[in-house]
């Protein structure tokens, strides 16, 4: 270790008190086994915290807390805030699929009851091959959507799940 960084970790380390350089400390032991020791237990001293949520961690709030007064009910409004903007677009989304769904019901509704009379008007004219065809197609196109329709239920399904 050069003598710029010594000096710079003995500054740091005497602007901030709670800071222990452990190369002194163990500078300081004379006998090797004892040196050994507390070289490992200081390398074996680890604090991993981990906290996963919307909200900070308990510990968190209490130093919010020291550093402006009001901060811990001001994150917890916020997160309600967030919360009930999340619960909103959710409602949104889902009303706009329901209206999607009925939108499509009735335009098919539509197209059934015109293909039909369609259908009905070539019989009754005689075009008998030319009625069959357009039901057919008309029968093949409706298998479709259905079929469709129900892998995209399968699919909400399994990401609901």
């Amino acid at each position: 270790m050069s003598e710029k960084d010594k000096d710079q970790i003995d500054s740091h380390v005497s602007e901030n008190p709670s800071i222990v350089d452990i190369n002194k400390v163990i500078d300081g032991i004379k006998d090797p086994k004892q040196r050994s020791i507390i070289a490992h237990a200081f390398s074996a001293m680890v604090e991993r915290k981990t906290f996963s949520g919307p909200l900070p961690a308990p510990e968190d709030f209490k130093a919010y807390q020291d550093v402006m007064a009001d901060a811990p009910e001001r994150i917890l409004t916020m997160a309600e805030k967030q919360m009930a903007h999340r619960f909103e677009c959710e409602k949104k989304i889902i009303d706009s699929r329901i209206r999607e769904s009925r939108i499509g019901q009735i335009m098919a509704f539509i197209i059934a009851i015109f293909s039909i009379g369609i259908v009905c008007f070539l019989g009754y004219k005689g075009h008998d091959w030319l009625a069959g065809s357009i039901t057919a197609i008309i029968v093949g196109l409706a298998s479709i959507f259905l079929f469709k329709k129900s892998k995209e239920e399968e699919k909400d399904d399994a990401e609901n799940s």
